[in-house]
Formats: structure tokens, sequence, C-alpha cells
């Protein structure tokens, strides 16, 4: 054999070693490789619903807002779109626009700002929501409403309630101590 076809041999033999090397070591390090950081998403929008707020960016134009109902032992609410006023964030527009509803909720009690955080919706009251208290059909009225309220944004799997930025355990009987989850029509 010649050398120049030695040297030929030898080179494509040391090409493909490195390519199978190369090829060995990226197969490694895709199966071995640790797993990438989940992609969070952290909203925090600060609104009070009674008040138009220019700084704060619509993200929908129209939600749906709910009309509670309650028959024969069942809760259910009735929905229609509705615009969101220029400047004031969707899910607290459609929270307050719930509680305006319900007939054993003070007026002064207002959802002041809701911030999304690893999925779960942290609902601030005003303090006005000190001291409320309810019956056992209204508890259920309040919170599972404001649950379903919520489970139309779909960042949104589970929720939290607050005053003033302290945590509410519990709205007479109806604990909340864990986070409540959101059902949607999918998983009914």
């Amino acid at each position: 054999m010649s050398t120049k076809k030695r040297t030929s041999v030898v080179t494509l033999l040391a090409t493909l070693a490195i390519s199978a090397v190369s090829f060995g070591a990226l197969t490694y390090y895709v199966v071995n490789r640790p797993p990438a950081d989940p992609i969070r998403t952290e909203t925090s929008v600060s609104s009070n619903a009674r008040q138009s707020r220019t700084d704060v960016p619509a993200r929908r134009e129209s939600v749906e807002t709910h009309s509670p109902s309650y028959a024969g032992g069942q809760f259910s609410t009735r929905t229609e779109p509705t615009r969101v006023p220029a400047g004031q964030d969707p899910m607290v527009f459609a929270i307050n626009n719930y509680l305006d509803k319900l007939k054993n909720v003070p007026k002064e009690v207002d959802v002041t700002n809701i911030t999304v955080k690893n999925q779960i919706a942290s609902v601030n009251f005003n303090d006005k929501m000190n001291g409320v208290s309810f019956g056992s059909e209204d508890e259920q009225i309040f919170v599972e409403g404001m649950v379903k309220v919520l489970s139309q944004f779909p960042e949104i799997n589970s929720v939290i309630f607050t005053v003033d930025g302290r945590r509410i355990e519990t709205f007479g009987h109806f604990e909340v101590l864990d986070p409540v989850p959101i059902q949607r029509a999918s998983n009914r």
C-alpha cells in the first residue's frame, strides 16, 4: 500500500474515531444533563377597581363576569362577556364585579390587587374585609364564586386570600389554609 493511501486511511479512521467520541459525548450529555428550570411566570398588578388607572397595562379587553345563583342546595354562576374599563386589571375587575353582586358583602369590600406567582393567585382584599361574617351558604357562594371567576385566567391553577397582605385562613366555616384549586370546565 502506498504512503498516500495509508495516510488517507489513517485520516479517515481518525475522523471516524473523533466523530464517534463526539457523538458519544453528546449522547451522554443529553441523557444525563440536569433538568432545565421550568419557565416561571410572575404577574403582579395592583389596581383599585373603583378607579381607572392608566399605568396598568390592559392584558384583556373583556372578561366573563359572573352572577351568583344558589338554588336547591346547588351553587352556580351565570356568565356574560363584559368589557374591562380602560386601565383596570382584568382579574381585579372581574372579582370586584362579582363581589358587587353578592348581597352579604358590604359594598366597601374590594379586592385591591391580585398577584400571580407559580400559578397561585393571591387575592388581596382591603381592610374592610376584616370582621365580615357569612352564613354557610354565603361562604360557599363567596369563595367558590371567586374561584370560578378566576378560572377564566389560564395562568392561575389555585387561589389564596389575603387582607392587606395578611393570609386569610378561614371564611367562617370555610377553611382556606391551603390554596383553593381552580376547577375548569374540562375538569368537571
